[in-house]
């Protein structure tokens, strides 16, 4: 059964909300919603760290098509073509784990919501010829017309979706059974992407998830994982970790709070710092934060080099690296194996 929790990019979600929460809800609304911006946040998370968005068991189809929405929201804010990329594969990878076991009837029922034309057909071509002579035969139980497969395929992201790779006749390309579901897989990665370029006309844009976004991206550049947002103080390379401790200046602060930024840290810790080190209270190193991050702290404005450090005698000790993202990421690795070795 085709189920909106599953393929949430096939919902006109406008239309969909309002009708389920009985007013009109804006991205706003959605935004405000903390259940509903903690999912969308995870889905961003889970498609910049593992290329593909999890299940969500336990939400209902409303969260997720709330949580979906708002997410595609802030990747279109971000004006990030490669974020766009990573979210619409990362969704459509998502979908294809479901289409593992749907039956025939939702397939063909995903691939019209998609605006794609399949029909059955009998079509059976000689594949395997068998030692004793026999030949085996593949059935291709599908068709797709050749607009609406070139729709999809075009530029063909792989060989095999080539025309000349392709049983064509009659003006239908003919599939069987994995070959469609893989099919609608590119179908949906085409339909998110086009979800993201319809919310770049929202009038509000949820800029902070964005920056958020953002900053996991650039992260996973340097290849730490802020997933969840921990953070390890011990790893801290030497500079941070006295900037930690007596950062004064403007150039003192913007070098900490934005490495907190560049790794992931969760507002709410960031906030926590500013509010020690300005000496102000939660609330104003909150709205501070808020502010700071959704101008791009971390994404836009990102940590100074060692050079730039050691130049404006920041850095207290060489620790041999280049840039303290770096240095972090080295501490974290020899952290993992210290850990590792204790367990052995």
């Amino acid at each position: 059964m085709l189920t909106y929790a599953r393929y949430p990019f096939i919902v006109d979600a406008k239309k969909y909300l309002s009708q389920a929460y009985g007013y009109q809800v804006t991205l706003r609304d959605l935004a405000d919603d903390k259940r509903v911006s903690d999912i969308a946040k995870q889905r961003l998370y889970d498609a910049i760290e593992k290329g593909e968005v999890r299940a969500f068991d336990g939400i209902t189809a409303e969260e997720s098509v709330a949580s979906f929405y708002l997410a595609a929201a802030a990747v279109a804010s971000a004006d990030s073509r490669r974020l766009e990329e990573i979210f619409s594969r990362a969704e459509a990878k998502r979908a294809g784990e479901f289409l593992k076991s749907e039956d025939v009837e939702t397939l063909l029922a995903l691939a019209k919501n998609m605006g794609i034309k399949v029909v059955r057909s009998q079509v059976k071509i000689p594949w395997i010829q068998l030692r004793d002579g026999r030949v085996s035969y593949k059935a291709l139980d599908f068709a797709v017309p050749v607009t609406d497969y070139l729709k999809v395929v075009a530029p063909a992201p792989e060989a095999r979706w080539s025309l000349v790779n392709s049983m064509v006749k009659a003006g239908l390309v003919y599939m069987d059974r994995d070959t469609l579901r893989d099919f609608l897989v590119l179908t949906a990665e085409k339909a998110v992407l086009k979800i993201v370029g319809t919310a770049k006309a929202e009038d509000y844009k949820p800029r902070l998830l964005a920056q958020e976004a953002l900053r996991a991206l650039s992260a996973k550049d340097a290849k730490i994982s802020v997933a969840g947002g921990s953070l390890n103080f011990e790893a801290f390379p030497p500079c941070m970790a006295r900037l930690r401790s007596s950062a004064k200046t403007d150039e003192e602060l913007y070098a900490y709070i934005s490495f907190l930024a560049a790794i992931g840290a969760e507002e709410g810790i960031i906030a926590q710092e500013m509010a020690r080190l300005l000496g102000v209270s939660q609330e104003v190193a909150r709205k501070l934060t808020s502010g700071l991050l959704e101008a791009g702290l971390g994404s836009v404005y990102k940590p100074y080099n060692c050079k730039f450090m050691k130049d404006r005698d920041l850095c207290p000790v060489d620790c041999g690296a280049s840039h303290p993202l770096l240095a972090y990421r080295r501490n974290l690795g020899r952290a993992e194996c210290s850990q590792l070795a204790r367990r052995a």
